[in-house]
């Protein structure tokens, strides 16, 4: 079991792995429907690294409509599970929205993680015309819903 820092100093996205949490973004959003994927990695000390997504939309019981996407708890305790078994750390959540990029009240007190420090990753227009992480709007877990 991987011992977390206060703080994560250092955080490895390869391009790939933006890259292709993009474009499922972008084709899930062609059905105008939201998406939710997972970034899960390894940890050294102070420094993460992205190695894997997990894709909501993998499990026959994730919902999405066009305002709303929704994991249900089972799904969430097999993601969880899955990230265990192979000896990863769950560092984000990224999801997409029909326009622009803002944390909503769902966002603020639902998220999959409240380990301080998790990132929640929100993409714009389905992904539409995102090509870095700077086209998204990225927020840091404080704690009490902040």
């Amino acid at each position: 079991m991987h011992r977390l820092p206060q703080k994560i100093k250092q955080l490895a996205i390869p391009g790939s792995i933006f890259r292709s949490t993009i474009s499922k973004f972008q084709e899930i959003g062609e059905q105008q429907k939201e998406a939710i994927a997972y970034w899960t990695g390894t940890l050294n000390q102070e420094k993460g690294e992205i190695r894997n997504v997990i894709f909501a939309d993998s499990y026959n019981e994730f919902e999405n409509e066009k305002l709303f996407a929704r994991v249900p708890l089972q799904t969430t305790f097999q993601i969880g599970k899955l990230i265990h078994e192979r000896n990863e750390v769950l560092f984000a959540q990224i999801h997409s929205h029909p326009f622009e990029a803002f944390h909503s009240f769902t966002d603020d007190n639902y998220p999959i993680s409240h380990k301080l420090g998790f990132l929640s990753i929100i993409v714009p227009f389905f992904g539409k015309n995102v090509s870095c992480l700077t086209d998204c709007k990225v927020y840091e877990y404080e704690g009490n819903a902040k």
